[in-house]
């Protein structure tokens, strides 16, 4: 799980992870054990021999986990990649699917259901001690700002397993959409519904709100959640891509806002301030050039 996590993030440009890889982003915060009575509970939790075991426990079930998860997911899996969510959404665009539901979800990974993803995970693992381990691990205290703060929901980010907790945990949206015949496009908790007017795009919104708050019990932003065109550059911007139309059918386009935070990055690293030789500036850039093609290189460049 470990490489195959990598393997996903290594196809995002560094100036897209900030956005996107909300599972790896690095707080100033430390995950520590809420009951100081106790002994190191989450430093044996987190132990490299018990954490390795419930690892290994939970990857054994991929076998099981793979084919349960939809089509139509795409991030923290094997194969799989941003290029490639953005290509399906397209494809459904090329055959009328025009109108978007993005849905955008407030801290995610602060605020899965403990309870109802323990059950989800009993479903196949069968060894209750690898749950309990999980469990421990899932209500781990957090300390900001020298206090502790128990945590009774989320997952840890920068976790190993919380990827893959995490895509458990959606699987049921997942699921429960592709049982209604709704295309749904999911990287991670980047979530977008598709339909092929206006009048069943605003259904679906409120039909999935509905289901994320009170079958999942998270939270929507419904401010930033919204019904749009896929052809709007102005509303439409998924993993750093979004669509144009042309004489020849719908096409992927890099978002104007994807290049203007690879020109600042290019700013920066061209900066007087910066220290170093030329040669040293310029294998920055091509690092960074590489790194960001390799991501883009699926869109049209020319439109």
């Amino acid at each position: 799980m470990i490489a195959e996590n990598k393997d996903s993030c290594s196809q995002r440009d560094s100036a897209e992870r900030k956005g996107y890889v909300r599972a790896h982003r690095s707080f100033n915060r430390i995950w520590k054990e809420r009951d100081s009575a106790e002994p190191d509970i989450l430093g044996k939790i987190l132990d490299k021999g018990n954490l390795n075991r419930a690892y290994k426990r939970v990857k054994a079930n991929k076998a099981i986990y793979e084919p349960l998860f939809s089509d139509g997911s795409y991030g923290y899996r094997p194969e799989r990649s941003a290029k490639d969510a953005i290509q399906k959404i397209k494809e459904y665009a090329d055959k009328g699917y025009t109108r978007a539901v993005v849905l955008d979800l407030s801290k995610y990974f602060d605020t899965i259901d403990h309870v109802k993803l323990l059950n989800l995970l009993r479903q196949n693992v069968k060894d209750e001690r690898v749950i309990q381990m999980i469990k421990r691990y899932l209500k781990s205290g957090v300390m900001e700002d020298g206090v502790v703060v128990p945590t009774v929901e989320g997952s840890p980010q920068g976790g190993n397993l919380s990827p893959l907790l995490a895509n458990i945990y959606l699987n049921e949206f997942d699921q429960e959409f592709k049982r209604r015949g709704v295309p749904c496009i999911r990287y991670a908790d980047d979530i977008v519904l598709l339909a092929k007017s206006e009048r069943a795009s605003q259904r679906l919104l409120e039909s999935s709100v509905k289901y994320l708050e009170g079958a999942l019990n998270l939270r929507v932003n419904r401010e930033k959640s919204r019904t749009v065109s896929v052809f709007s550059i102005r509303n439409f911007k998924y993993l750093g891509f979004c669509l144009g139309k042309g004489k020849n059918g719908v096409f992927i386009r890099v978002h104007p806002k994807s290049y203007m935070k690879f020109k600042d990055k290019l700013r920066v690293l061209t900066s007087r301030s910066r220290c170093g030789s030329i040669v040293k500036a310029m294998k920055r850039i091509e690092i960074s050039a590489r790194g960001w093609l390799n991501y883009f290189g699926i869109a049209d460049m020319k439109s």
